[in-house]
């Protein structure tokens, strides 16, 4: 569980909650470290977390059969990603690597649902 001044820091949308809704958040967040060149997320995954970069910086990308890379996004601190996923409950669309080292807030999908849907 992560403290409630950090949730606030690292998740602008978390502002607006309720105390029952920052515990069910707090509750439902861990957080990763990643090194440089490290793969956070694969194409094709089942991964079931919303997530959150809380420093570094990140490529959200795919790289087609014949070997093209295509980024679709580069994800700094605040940026939260993966909802279309975790709502869907299907695989990840997308690799995420890690462009330098890069801690990430990783909520769980029941966590999700529950503010989602209160």
């Amino acid at each position: 569980m992560i403290a409630q001044e950090h949730l606030r820091r690292v998740a602008a949308w978390s502002r607006e909650l309720t105390e029952r809704e920052i515990e069910v958040a707090r509750a439902g967040i861990v957080e990763r470290s990643y090194v440089t060149g490290e793969t956070i997320f694969m194409r094709g995954d089942k991964f079931d977390y919303w997530a959150g970069m809380v420093s570094g910086l990140a490529r959200m990308g795919a790289v087609s059969r014949d070997g093209k890379e295509t980024s679709l996004a580069g994800l700094t601190a605040g940026a939260w990603f993966g909802e279309g996923s975790v709502l869907k409950n299907e695989l990840r669309r997308y690799d995420v690597v890690a462009l330098r080292d890069s801690r990430l807030a990783l909520m769980e999908r029941s966590a999700f649902l529950w503010l989602f849907e209160n």
